[in-house]
């Protein structure tokens, strides 16, 4: 099955996935739950977790010309209105359970990422022979309910989401 996204967020992904480094990513955020369930929502960005240290992601996408955003870290877009929220989640992070930017005050929870890396699909990219791995179901729930739980004012978004889930996959 091929992945239901923007053309400029295929293109950035298949550069992303054959650059040189060739980091090791999963999709994970809205664009991925669409590839599992019907969203009734349009999202107009991709969500990374990277297997990259946080000192390391600003070359790598440099390299790719994305560009950070100013005030919200994770935040990178590229050519093409391309925008992506990338996170990063080596395995030591992973232990430690969440990342902050340098920049920013607050952390992010990285519970459940583990799960995503684990348990993701690879999927074909539209209009590329390249495939990306996306989250499962059941991580991008998880996903969704730690960070409606780390931020319930800013996240109802997520929590909709996960109500459309429970709506649409709850027999799964």
């Amino acid at each position: 099955m091929t992945l239901t996204i923007r053309p400029e967020h295929a293109r950035e992904l298949a550069r992303l996935r054959q650059h040189t480094a060739r980091p090791d990513f999963v999709l994970i955020g809205a664009a991925a739950l669409g590839h599992h369930v019907p969203l009734p929502r349009k999202t107009n960005d991709v969500a990374l977790a990277l297997v990259v240290r946080p000192d390391e992601i600003e070359a790598l996408l440099r390299s790719l010309d994305w560009r950070r955003d100013a005030t919200i870290q994770q935040r990178w877009y590229g050519p093409n209105d391309f925008r992506a929220d990338v996170l990063p989640a080596t395995p030591e992070l992973l232990a430690v359970g969440s990342v902050s930017f340098d920049r920013d005050t607050r952390s992010m929870s990285l519970v459940g990422f583990d799960l995503a890396f684990e348990h993701a699909v690879d999927v074909e990219l539209p209009g590329s022979p390249s495939t990306v791995k996306v989250a499962s179901l059941a991580a991008i729930v998880v996903l969704k309910t730690v960070a409606w739980l780390d931020r319930p004012h800013e996240r109802t978004r997520d929590l909709g989401d996960l109500a459309t889930v429970f709506r649409v996959a709850l027999a799964e």
